[in-house]
């Protein structure tokens, strides 16, 4: 019985040591175009929270922007809404390199239409946030 229940635990417990050992705290996100209708913006200071949820930071270019988040071994998978001159929706596939860097890809659309895709460089800032 031992040898059945102590796999079992390892594969209960493997998402939640991924998870607690995932770096929250405040992000540097610098956007990069990728495609002829994208510009490059930012940086963002993105502010990544333990409990699922993100949120920019004081500073960044896209104000009011926040979501939630998961994690699937490396990669993490951003959904929120952000506002501009119009409420906007977007999205992120992140691959965390290290403890320090991530990259991936981001997209934004407002009110039915593509608001643009870019190539994102994630830099750890620092463990706490600045205010929303």
């Amino acid at each position: 019985m031992k040898y059945v229940i102590i796999p079992i635990l390892t594969l209960m417990l493997t998402p939640i040591i991924a998870l607690a050992a995932f770096p929250s705290g405040q992000w540097v996100v610098e956007y990069y175009p990728d495609n002829a209708k994208t510009t490059a913006k930012g940086p963002d200071k993105i502010c990544i929270v333990a409990d699922g949820t993100w949120h920019t930071t004081t500073g960044s270019t896209s104000p009011d922007a926040l979501g939630f988040w998961a994690i699937k071994g490396n990669n993490l998978h951003f959904q929120g809404n952000e506002r501009f001159s119009v409420l906007g929706s977007s999205s992120g596939e992140i691959v965390l390199t290290n403890s320090t860097l991530m990259t991936g890809y981001w997209q934004a659309w407002h009110e039915g239409s593509l608001g643009g895709m870019w190539r994102t460089k994630w830099s750890f800032n620092k463990v706490v946030c600045d205010p929303a």
